[in-house]
C-alpha cells in the first residue's frame, strides 16, 4: 500500500485528518501491512495540522510503545501535554509508560496530577495501585 497516495487521496476528497475514525482506519491499514514508519509519518502529519488532537498524540505514543520504543513514547506523551495539559488519559498513559520503563519515581507524578484533574478517576487509580 502506498501510504502517501492513500492519505493524499483521502484529503483530495475534501476529508480532514481530524476525523478519529478515518485516522484509526488508516493506521490499522498501515499496521496490517507492517508499515510502522508510515503510521508514524501519518500521525505526525495529523499532529502538525492539529496539535490539539489528543487522540492522534495517544495513537503515536501507542505505536512507539508497540515498537518497544518506550522512551520515544514518553517524549510524545510529554509533548502532547503541552497542548492538552488537562487530559487525564494522557497523564494515565504517561504514568503507565514510566512504570513499564521502571521509572517508578517519575510514574508517581502523573498519577498525582490525575488526582487533581479528575475526581472520577480516583477510584480507578486506587484499584490500579492495589
Amino acid at each position: 500500500m502506498n501510504w502517501k497516495k492513500t492519505v493524499d487521496g483521502f484529503l483530495s476528497k475534501g476529508n480532514s485528518l481530524n476525523s478519529l475514525v478515518e485516522i484509526q482506519r488508516l493506521v490499522q491499514s498501515f499496521v496490517a501491512s507492517r508499515q510502522p514508519e508510515q503510521v508514524i509519518e501519518l500521525l505526525e502529519k495529523v499532529i502538525k495540522s492539529n496539535s490539539n488532537f489528543a487522540e492522534a498524540w495517544m495513537l503515536l505514543s501507542s505505536v512507539y510503545r508497540a515498537l518497544g520504543q518506550t522512551d520515544k513514547a514518553i517524549k510524545v506523551c510529554k509533548r502532547s501535554l503541552e497542548y492538552n495539559p488537562n487530559n487525564s488519559i494522557i497523564w494515565i498513559n504517561l504514568g503507565h509508560l514510566y512504570q513499564e520503563n521502571n521509572q517508578y519515581k517519575q510514574a508517581f507524578e502523573p498519577l498525582k496530577k490525575i488526582l487533581l484533574l479528575d475526581f472520577a478517576l480516583r477510584k480507578f487509580i486506587y484499584v490500579f495501585s492495589d
